[in-house]
């Protein structure tokens, strides 16, 4: 199976998560398989908020913050804190799609000196 091949495929993280940045999407779904083996599944039958259209969870994000937080996968929750790490070190935020940046103005990512 070539590269284009299994880009092509659907993913767990592409179940969970709308739009996600072709960028980060093999880089997540990687992440998401490892995350899986250490702590358990991901509960595809519950509704996450990556999971509502882009203006909703902006809105969601805006004025329920914790309540947007909350609602992630928990290994989108720990892989969007590794690469804010990671691009706050490399002083390259502005990869970032826009919902994580606003999260992690927001405080949820935590702030990296």
């Amino acid at each position: 199976m070539n590269s284009t091949t299994a880009r092509a495929a659907i993913t767990i993280s592409d179940l969970v998560i709308k739009n996600l940045p072709d960028h980060l999407r093999d880089d997540l779904e990687d992440f998401r398989i490892s995350y899986e083996r250490d702590s358990g599944p991901t509960d595809l039958g519950r509704y996450y908020t990556t999971m509502r259209p882009y203006d909703e969870q902006m809105w969601l994000l805006e004025h329920h913050a914790k309540l947007y937080w909350d609602g992630l996968p928990a290994f989108l929750r720990c892989y969007m804190t590794q690469v804010i790490r990671e691009l706050t070190r490399d002083g390259s935020l502005d990869d970032l799609p826009d919902l994580w940046l606003r999260a992690y103005q927001l405080g949820f990512l935590g702030r990296v000196a």
